[in-house]
């Protein structure tokens, strides 16, 4: 299990990593990778940042889902058990970036100023299409040998695709499972709870995850609408997912002896670090009618996630004539961060009285459809 974990975990964390830090992880990615830094570290964050945006907002959106399935809080030491599965359907201007050489310094289209540019969820790139975009990357050889500063080196890629699971499949989606069990405490009130505890991925990182929530109802304290035949409810959640996991250079590919680069774990502190954090703030109202249960609810969700490769990362050169390094701290730090009204439709079933299934569909800056099954005793 642990390290079935840990594959996903590295697995995931490498593809972002080659596929959003690596304009051309096709051929020379890890080189490329390189250059930018040292072009400008502002540039590559950017420009990855613009890449990857799509994954980043999709995942923090998807632990913001499947809180819910009725207005109707548990009765006291009322339980819920319940699995879900959210695809976050990622919208379709966000498949592409408009990338223009006024916002960089170091960066540049080769040739032209501006272009639209495919995102990881954007189409994939034919081989040999002469519309791929193509970079020129330019950094000063004095920051690998003083000796060597004022002299310029350039170097022209093309640009990475996305995945291309729109052609493949017909929709760009991040799927979330997520696993909660909710209990009613005390006066219409009902605590809802997430967590993996902390699971170390083999001896080299961990990974873990919390979440709490809490609903209320509200509408028994409304005169004139208590009584009336349908529950209305307020919901505020909150979900947190991190993980580490420790790597080398080595393993990342970035070992370039044939190129005359090499990049070093000196203080043997390098490490991947993925965050995730959502919060919902929602009002519902259902109503019960036998086994079924249709429900609304609006509200406001805030997402952020963090990707990082942390540590320093000693970048060495060496050529006939000369050698030189540069020590770079935290190469990779993206942040994506934003918040969006919602608005929710769905339904409960309930089958053989303690058993239910649930589907909801969520309108946002990024649509998700959750369907969920478990238990449920009221």
């Amino acid at each position: 299990m642990k390290k079935r974990l840990s594959q996903v975990f590295v697995g995931l964390l490498m593809v972002m990593f080659a596929m959003a830090w690596a304009p051309s992880a096709y051929a020379q990615g890890a080189d490329d990778m390189i250059k930018f830094i040292l072009a400008s570290r502002g540039d590559a964050e950017k420009i990855t940042e613009s890449y990857s945006a799509p994954f980043l907002k999709g995942f923090g959106y998807g632990i913001n889902a499947g809180w819910n399935n009725t207005a109707r809080p548990h009765k006291t030491l009322g339980f819920d058990l319940t699995v879900t599965v959210s695809p976050v359907f990622i919208p379709a201007a966000d498949e592409v970036f408009t990338f223009n050489n006024a916002e960089y310094t170091s960066i540049q289209l080769a040739p032209g100023s501006s272009d639209q540019i495919s995102t990881i969820f954007g189409p994939q790139y034919e081989s040999g299409d002469a519309n791929i975009p193509e970079l020129q990357v330019e950094f000063d050889a004095g920051n690998f040998e003083p000796a060597l500063a004022g002299e310029t080196v350039t170097a022209n890629f093309p640009m990475n695709a996305g995945l291309g699971f729109k052609e493949d499949i017909g929709y760009n989606f991040v799927p979330m499972p997520m696993a909660q069990l909710s209990v009613g405490i005390v006066k219409g009130t009902e605590l809802k709870l997430r967590y993996v505890p902390t699971i170390a991925l083999g001896d080299a990182g961990e990974i873990g995850m919390f979440g709490m929530g809490v609903k209320h109802d509200f509408k028994q304290w409304i005169p004139g609408i208590k009584h009336l035949p349908f529950d209305m409810s307020g919901f505020i959640g909150f979900t947190r997912l991190k993980a580490n996991y420790g790597v080398d250079s080595e393993s990342l590919g970035l070992t370039l002896a044939n190129d005359g680069i090499e990049v070093r774990n000196p203080n043997n502190n390098q490490a991947a670090v993925f965050s995730s954090n959502g919060t919902v703030i929602q009002g519902f109202i259902s109503k019960k009618l036998l086994f079924f249960t249709p429900y609304v609810g609006i509200g406001f969700q805030r997402v952020s996630t963090r990707l990082a490769m942390e540590g320093d990362y000693d970048i060495h050169f060496q050529n006939a004539t000369s050698q030189g390094n540069v020590l770079v701290n935290t190469p990779l730090d993206l942040k994506v961060a934003e918040g969006s009204l919602m608005a929710s439709v769905g339904a409960q079933v309930k089958i053989l009285w303690v058993l239910a299934m649930h589907a909801e569909y969520t309108v946002a800056k990024y649509n998700t459809f959750t369907f969920g099954f478990g238990i449920n005793i009221r």
